[in-house]
């Protein structure tokens, strides 16, 4: 059997196939060319990376259908459903298998009898309950937010120092968690001469005036509103300890070199083992008494010590030798009043013995056997 061959195209066939090839790349050169100017524009918008946005866009293998409209017996058996659990407790109510297994013939019978508006209306509600669906707000984790912080302000600050190497200028920019519940370390861009005006005109590093505005805002020390009281007393009690543990920390890191977050304060033998182990102190503590855990305070003790750390009348400062020799003597004196200065650690107690415990040998000597 000879071999059917094709026909040959015309020269007007060839011209169309070809401009039909050249449509079809110049439409997807042009749509690739959107597709990244649209990309780069998310990434800038919102402090990602293009590769990130790329990758989130990246459709894979992915089958992209169109989805069937809303059916309106299922939007029927919804309802009905819910008008049946409707009162029962999680464990008593029906699921929808059990409810269609049971009831399919009078379900039908039913859903037969309705009119063609009716069914059109069950139609739209069900479409209306799939966008409302679509659009569930994400939750964010407290680890997402963090990371989400980090990087807009990463990204803000590469887009500043850019433009300061192009204009020859300054800039201090600091960023900090708005929320006692919120984690992360404050975001700190400071340039040279920025960081000399904080020296000279503070005396303050960036990491401590970063500290300092993070109490600031926590603290809600900046609103004129009365919105304080709308915080609860926990809050309030979380971030005076925060203040008081960050400059802490501040201190004795520019002090001693301790990393920040590896000594806590020690409120219970402040004298013995904060005063005088590390000769350091908080000043103008504002309230009757010793330093004590703001976690013991009342409300108006409370915001009159809040007020104090924020305008820095209580703030740690470093003591002098002769300071600290007087401060040691005063709290000798104390002791012969009778006070309690400090704090003896608890005895450990002794291991218990067991009640069934077997005896071991004692160097008691046990009595003679009677005759």
């Amino acid at each position: 059997m000879a071999r059917r061959g094709s026909a040959r195209l015309t020269d007007a066939a060839k011209k169309r196939r070809q401009d039909k090839q050249v449509r079809l790349t110049q439409a997807v050169r042009e749509a690739q060319k959107e597709y990244v100017t649209k990309a780069t524009s998310i990434a800038v918008e919102h402090g990602r990376s293009l590769e990130w946005v790329v990758g989130q866009l990246h459709l894979g293998g992915r089958r992209l259908t169109k989805k069937r409209a809303a059916s309106p017996w299922s939007t029927f058996i919804g309802r009905q459903l819910r008008k049946l659990n409707q009162g029962k407790s999680k464990g008593d109510k029906w699921s929808i298998s059990k409810f269609l297994e049971e009831d399919k013939e009078e379900l039908q019978e039913a859903y037969e009898q309705l009119t063609e508006a009716e069914k059109a209306t069950l139609k739209e509600e069900g479409e209306r309950s799939r966008k409302e669906r679509a659009v569930l707000p994400m939750r964010k984790s407290e680890k997402s937010v963090q990371k989400d912080f980090h990087e807009t302000f990463k990204a803000l600050a590469n887009e500043v120092h850019g433009g300061l190497q192009r204009t020859q200028g300054e800039a201090i920019m600091f960023g900090v968690r708005g929320e006692v519940t919120q984690y992360g370390a404050p975001e700190i861009y400071v340039s040279p001469k920025a960081k000399a005006f904080l020296a000279k005109s503070f005396g303050l590093t960036p990491e401590q005036f970063a500290l300092r505005l993070e109490a600031f805002v926590l603290a809600d020390l900046g609103n004129d509103h009365g919105s304080r009281a709308k915080k609860s007393m926990v809050d309030d009690q979380s971030t005076a300890r925060r203040a008081i543990q960050d400059g802490h920390d501040s201190l004795l890191f520019k002090t001693k070199g301790i990393k920040p977050g590896s000594l806590k304060m020690n409120y219970r033998n402040y004298e013995g083992k904060v005063v005088e182990e590390h000769k350091i102190e908080l000043r103008g503590w504002p309230l009757p008494g010793p330093v004590q855990n703001p976690g013991s305070l009342k409300r108006q003790e409370l915001t009159t010590l809040l007020r104090a750390l924020e305008n820095q009348t209580c703030r740690w400062e470093k003591m002098t030798d002769v300071e600290l020799a007087a401060r040691i003597q005063h709290n000798h004196e104390r002791l012969t009043r009778g006070e309690e200065v400090y704090i003896p650690r608890k005895a450990r107690k002794a291991p218990s013995v067991p009640a069934n415990a077997v005896a071991g040998p004692s160097s008691t000597p046990s009595p003679p056997p009677s005759a």
